[in-house]
């Protein structure tokens, strides 16, 4: 007892008054042990009940430290989560948020709209005021070279005699990996590779409406924005383009002396199309009008085929698309040609031909941010029968507020000359007027 008393009094010395052996550092906590018992201050039995008891306060301290160093990584983990996200918001760009190779964009796109003139079901003078498109855009990129997008929409919303429903629906949804510039694949809800006026997007068009003849090849094979994949990349700089896609595809019965859609034996859609260039003349990004900027020369052709489609009737029908394209714009002046041709072969009964073609061109005037534009269109509903082409002639002018497509104002007058077969059949009129007035805000 006295020893114990006397070890504990020294430790008390070494430690200081009330101290604790587990405040004092590990090493001359165990070195003041070891010293104690060499001189005989303490016996064996009270040396290692104070050995034991300091190598637990030991084992119990590094624990704690441990545990310590733990907790204060996760939090530094947490927080650094947060520092190096960019977040950026701009007019015309949309809200980015960005980490990395990761990112995310959000815009929105509004189109109000205007018609008037020979609008309603018997071409007389009335107006229509709706919203011919709000989309709301996410994309981005998950990492270096995956990228992906999705788009709700809801066009034509309030537009009068319009069947369709104007609920937001998901146009785009997929996802796209460029493993280098020769190879990439998309996969996803998305367009359909083919008809260059279509391809480009809405928010760029030269006129307010795309051509009639390429809204009805859009038709062929059921929705242009369904599921598909598609290979793609290019060769020599983008002087070669090219695009593969396979789809369900499908049939679309507007139109169409057979009421019926596809049931699920159709054969597979195959689509591809090429694009070349000149060195130098490769265009970045593919767009109605560039707004005085660069320069491109590019022509490109497609096709679609879908050998079988079986019916609900039982009948079995093949639908080919063949279509080329010509593009061109140097500085402020823009111009592009496109010729489509549609067959679907019933079988049992005619073939059912139609074809189209259109020219456009417009000139920015950089000082006024204006561009009048022009196209004349030639649209044949069926060539199997007389009288079922139309002429189509359309006079534009656009206004670029901020110098670009984000925020800018369109107007269109377009004169139809119909075909005596397309006549009107309620009375008889065989030419057509509209105008149209739009406006784009993107943000």
């Amino acid at each position: 007892m006295k020893k114990k008393l006397i070890a504990s009094a020294v430790a008390m010395a070494l430690f200081g008054g009330g101290a604790n052996m587990a405040h004092a550092e590990s090493d001359t906590m165990i070195k003041m042990i070891d010293t104690l018992y060499k001189s005989g201050t303490i016996d064996s039995k009270t040396y290692s009940e104070l050995r034991d008891s300091a190598q637990t306060e030991i084992e119990t301290e590094k624990k704690a430290k441990v545990a310590e160093v733990a907790a204060i990584e996760e939090v530094k983990a947490k927080s650094s989560m947060f520092d190096d996200i960019k977040i950026e918001a701009r007019l015309g760009k949309g809200l980015k948020v960005s980490k990395g190779d990761a990112s995310m964009k959000i815009r929105v796109r509004l189109q109000p709209r205007l018609d008037s003139l020979d609008i309603n079901k018997d071409w007389n003078t009335s107006t229509d005021f709706y919203l011919r498109r709000a989309r709301l855009e996410v994309s981005g990129q998950i990492m270096k070279g995956l990228t992906y997008s999705m788009i709700l929409a809801s066009d034509k919303s309030g537009k009068r005699d319009k069947s369709k429903t104007t609920d937001f629906n998901l146009l785009y949804a997929y996802a796209d990996y460029k493993y280098n510039d020769m190879v990439g694949i998309r996969g996803g809800k998305a367009k359909l590779p083919y008809s260059r006026v279509s391809l480009a997007s809405s928010s760029k068009q030269l006129m307010v409406e795309r051509p009639y003849s390429t809204d009805a090849a859009k038709g062929l094979f059921g929705d242009y924005y369904q599921a598909n994949a598609m290979l793609h990349g290019g060769f020599l700089d983008g002087v070669i383009k090219y695009k593969l896609a396979f789809a369900d595809g499908g049939y679309d019965k507007k139109g169409s002396p057979i009421d019926y859609y596809r049931n699920d034996r159709s054969s597979l859609l195959v689509i591809p199309r090429l694009e070349f260039s000149l060195p130098g003349w490769v265009e970045k990004k593919m767009s109605d009008s560039h707004l005085g900027k660069g320069q491109h020369l590019a022509w490109g052709m497609s096709a679609g085929i879908q050998d079988e489609t079986k019916l609900g009737n039982g009948d079995t029908i093949a639908q080919q698309l063949y279509s080329t394209d010509l593009s061109f714009h140097y500085e402020n002046i823009t111009a592009q040609a496109e010729y489509n041709y549609m067959n679907t072969d019933f079988g049992t009964a005619a073939d059912k031909r139609k074809d189209g073609w259109y020219l456009q061109t417009g000139y920015f005037i950089p000082s006024l941010n204006l561009e009048p534009a022009f196209r004349f269109e030639q649209y044949n509903h069926d060539k199997s029968v007389n009288n079922k082409q139309d002429d189509i002639y359309t006079a534009g002018l656009n206004w670029y507020i901020l110098g670009t497509h984000d925020l800018k104002v369109q107007v269109n007058y377009e004169h139809t000359e119909y075909g005596e077969g397309n006549a009107n059949p309620s009375n008889g009129k065989t030419s057509r007027d509209l105008l149209f007035l739009q406006a784009q805000i993107y943000f």
